[in-house]
């Protein structure tokens, strides 16, 4: 091919390659001043593992299971952000849910059509907006989630957080089994102060959520957290 005018538009080239049947690379290529620059952003993969979520080290840009994937019919009914002093903060309520089983099919192509053309406004990425400056050094997660009609075994929940795409604290919990029709509740605590510095460059924190069920991931969902004064 012929060599580009240094001042003409840099060409970018993108290939796809598959490494193994779990991962597919998209490798983007430019050419510049006769020199070329790849860069990698891993894509969507199936059968995703809990070894390789819990290896992520960056905000993944799509979702690694489908929507229909919760066929427990696992819903949080509450999400609810505390100081340490159990002062509430923020609460989130989930009173219209609706099971995957009853969503129509052409509804369900919609929703994955949405996702591959962006996550922002999935169902599944949630926004939320706090005052930075009332914010205490740390913070109370509580949640409260629905198990539907069928038990679930080795139920295990892991959350990232991420500033300035800077992998900055995640937790975990493993509640082993939930019984059919159960209200469960769970919480840990956020440090804040980990943040605050990076805040000032890039006001949001960005979140993963993952849940397995018998090492299967059938739930992902992500969050963006934007703190003003």
């Amino acid at each position: 091919s012929p060599i580009p005018n240094p001042q003409s538009p840099i060409p970018i080239l993108l290939a796809y390659i598959k490494i193994n049947k779990f991962s597919i690379f998209k490798i983007k290529i430019k050419l510049k001043n006769n020199k070329i620059f790849i860069g990698k952003k891993m894509e969507k993969k199936s059968n995703v593992t809990l070894e390789y979520v819990k290896n992520l080290k960056e905000f993944t840009p799509s979702f690694l299971c489908n929507f229909e994937d919760n066929k427990y019919d696992i819903i949080f009914k509450e999400i609810c952000i505390k100081d340490i002093n159990n002062k509430e903060v923020l609460k989130v309520k989930n009173n219209n849910f609706v099971s995957t089983k009853d969503i129509p099919t052409d509804e369900i192509k919609k929703i994955k059509e949405l996702e591959q053309h962006s996550i922002e406004n999935s169902l599944r990425m949630m926004k939320y907006h706090l005052n930075l400056s009332k914010l205490p050094n740390q913070l109370k997660l509580q949640y409260k989630f629905m198990i539907g009609q069928e038990e679930v075994k080795e139920f295990y929940f892991l959350e990232k957080y991420y500033c300035n795409n800077q992998l900055k604290e995640e937790k975990d919990i493993d509640l082993k089994s939930c019984s059919a029709n159960s209200l469960n509740k769970f919480e840990f605590i956020i440090d804040i102060d980990k943040f605050k510095n990076l805040l000032k460059n890039d006001p949001n924190i960005k979140g993963e959520t993952f849940i397995f069920v018998e090492k299967k991931l059938v739930i992902h969902n992500k969050f963006c957290i934007h703190f003003s004064e």
